[in-house]
């Protein structure tokens, strides 16, 4: 084999090796993304039904006592997203005389 020869065929060999360890990495990169954004989903929808039972209780618990829940009020606890806010209203529900005490 002449040396030029010789040297077309290592480059074409090192050009392979490249293409391949790019497409590994790409790949391994991809699947990291991929558990990335899956892990970040699992703990939005974690957070989601957290809220969601936080304001459950909510209802549960005006309803308990008996306090009467309007339309803005309802709407009020549906656009909470806040689950310290939700618990603090909780907390109030449970010794409150009156539906705006919960809020104030």
């Amino acid at each position: 084999m002449r040396y030029a020869e010789y040297v077309k065929s290592v480059d074409k060999t090192l050009d392979d090796l490249m293409a391949e360890s790019e497409a590994r990495g790409e790949a391994r990169g991809e699947a990291r993304g991929e558990a990335r954004g899956e892990a970040r989903g699992e703990v939005r929808g974690e957070a989601r039904g957290v809220v969601l039972g936080e304001r459950q209780a909510l209802f549960t618990l005006l309803e308990a006592r008996r306090l009467s829940v309007d339309e803005s009020t309802t709407a009020r606890i549906v656009a909470c997203n806040d689950n310290d806010e939700l618990r603090r209203w909780i907390a109030r529900a449970a010794t409150a005389e009156s539906i705006d005490a919960v809020f104030d």
